[in-house]
């Protein structure tokens, strides 16, 4: 009856072991290493309503495009990390040009540059997937950004460029989430703008993103 006793309880002692073990991997996975990683993104732009003391106008509407680029994850403490990255982008945001015939016509600034994301993150890892939270600054720097019509030929230069109307550096804070299956990722975030992208001092007006990720880690 003993030994019976003393199987039963080293059988308990085995299974709690086993479950602090896992719970355990959750947050301080062992297989915690550097690695480069690729993404590729869907851009969602958002400008907010241009504004100053007196008034606000909708002067732009919303539009897409895409980044692509690099990350390198390092391991930080635990499952908590740093993971920097590089890449570039092409997106739009759109506004309505004014006609001397009192009209309108739709038309997009089309915007080429570079984003750097600086992001902390933390993951839990569960058997056979991992689910991650993220933030930290988001730097992008413009290269390009052309008017342009369908039903109109406009093609004002670069807005980027003194008689411009964009600035050209943008700052903003990320937040997101995502899921790492193996060594591929699925990840949704927002940015929100922290630095005003018009030139002009007459309005200030922010560009929020929204950016649906699809990835792979080396």
């Amino acid at each position: 009856m003993n030994k019976l006793k003393c199987a039963i309880l080293l059988l308990f002692v085995a299974l709690g072991c086993k479950v602090a073990s896992a719970q355990n991997e959750i947050f301080d996975s062992p297989d915690n290493h550097p690695y480069f990683g690729v993404r590729v993104d869907l851009d969602i732009t958002a400008p907010t309503w241009a504004k100053n003391d007196l008034l606000k106008a909708d002067l732009f509407d919303g539009g897409a495009g895409f980044h692509a680029g690099a990350v390198y994850n390092i391991p930080l403490w635990k499952n908590l990390y740093f993971e920097p990255g590089l890449g570039i982008y092409y997106n739009t945001i759109g506004y309505d040009l004014t006609t001397g015939y009192n009209s309108t016509i739709d038309c997009s600034i089309r915007r080429f540059g570079f984003r750097v994301p600086f992001d902390f993150g933390y993951h839990f890892d569960f058997e056979p997937c991992s689910v991650a939270v993220f933030t930290g600054p988001q730097i992008d720097l413009g290269i390009t950004a052309n008017s342009h019509s369908d039903s109109l030929d406009v093609n004002d230069g670069n807005e980027y460029g003194s008689d411009g109307l964009l600035n050209r550096f943008g700052l903003g804070w990320k937040f997101g989430a995502g899921v790492w299956f193996n060594r591929f990722v699925i990840e949704i975030s927002g940015t929100v703008s922290m630095t005003d992208m018009m030139q002009s001092s007459m309005f200030t007006c922010h560009n929020n993103l929204v950016e649906i990720t699809l990835g792979y880690n080396f």
